[in-house]
């Protein structure tokens, strides 16, 4: 009963803590927007620009399951990240805080080359990834997929993977491990406990009740869903 108790009084003053850094964080100097993707960002910027010791973020932007009439709909779903990224980025400029955060998109699959009966594609296999930042080094890396070289499914064939992609960051971004395995220079510096937000395109709102994810801990972990 005693650690119990104990337990219960660090939470309690962990919380009481974590109350008067938000409470104290500044305003974001322009508005986000009002739907939910927009105001997950603004949770996060609040979260970040209040100095807590949470070095990782996750939301999810949900929709991308386009089997049919996919034009407009993906459309619609790339407006809304593109205005609602470039608000946090002038947020984040604004703040003194783009240099130090890395943003990045992920998903949990790719997309047919071949558009289908209802003017969507179904699930395939590759599938490009976003990674912006300050001290990002912009530019295409990996190689373009050879759309008339399919695999037997009818899959464009992928030419980067994946893993390579995070262990740059957690190599040149949190300082984590000095292998020799295939990294790419993407960044102009890194440093440890910087900030990472993690975007997941995802099917829909069920499967991630969790919009925000945060974790303590100053290293990354990734899986392939």
């Amino acid at each position: 009963l005693q650690h119990v108790l104990e337990v219960q009084n660090s939470v309690d003053t962990l919380a009481q803590r974590f109350l008067s850094k938000i409470n104290t964080a500044p305003a974001p100097t322009i508005a986000f927007p009002t739907h939910r993707f927009g105001k997950n960002l603004e949770s996060v910027y609040g979260l970040m620009s209040a100095g807590l010791n949470i070095p990782t973020y996750k939301v999810s932007l949900t929709g991308f399951d386009t089997h049919a009439n996919q034009l407009p709909r993906h459309a619609n779903l790339l407006k809304t990240l593109a205005e609602s990224l470039t608000i946090l980025v002038d947020n984040l400029k604004a703040s003194n805080q783009w240099d130090n955060t890395l943003i990045m998109t992920y998903s949990e699959f790719g997309r047919r080359l071949q558009e289908n009966a209802s003017g969507g594609t179904d699930h395939g296999t590759a599938a490009p990834q976003l990674i912006l930042g300050g001290a990002v080094n912009g530019g295409l890396y990996g190689s373009y997929q050879a759309l008339d070289q399919l695999d037997d499914r009818g899959d464009p064939v992928f030419t980067t993977d994946f893993r390579d992609i995070y262990y740059t960051i957690a190599q040149q971004w949190w300082g984590l491990s000095s292998d020799t395995k295939k990294t790419w220079a993407l960044f102009s510096n890194g440093h440890k406990n910087n900030y990472t937000l993690t975007i997941k395109f995802s099917e829909c709102d069920h499967h991630h009740r969790q919009s925000v994810l945060y974790t303590p801990q100053c290293y990354v972990t990734f899986r392939l869903l």
